[in-house]
């Protein structure tokens, strides 16, 4: 079995490096997760879980260590049902990774 190099361990089995690299099947959740990111869109976890992400901080940390695109996250307050607020992060792609990003959809055949 031949060692892999240390770009195809630092990128990960599923980095889209080359664009000879045939397309893969995004998975489903991220995949659309990124689409809604990519679109300019920001979220918190509860406007998360009405696309179907019942843990978008997982989800966010996932892109950031193995696709290594970047996001900003900001503290928001929120009502919650006691008539108080929650603190919540929002979410949002950073300019630097939109190209990143792009490449990483394309890959995946979403765009």
């Amino acid at each position: 079995m031949e060692k892999p190099t240390n770009t195809e361990v630092l990128a990960g089995p599923n980095s889209p490096d080359s664009t000879t690299s045939p397309k893969k099947k995004a998975p489903a959740k991220a995949g659309r997760m990124l689409l809604i990111f990519f679109m300019c869109k920001s979220l918190n976890n509860f406007e998360a879980q009405d696309l179907g992400d019942t843990c978008l901080n997982t989800t966010v940390s996932t892109f950031r260590h193995k696709h290594g695109l970047v996001f900003e996250a900001i503290l928001e307050a929120v009502p919650n049902r006691f008539g108080g607020k929650t603190w919540v992060k929002r979410y949002r792609l950073a300019k630097q990774s939109e190209k990143a990003a792009f490449k990483l959809l394309k890959h995946w055949g979403l765009v």
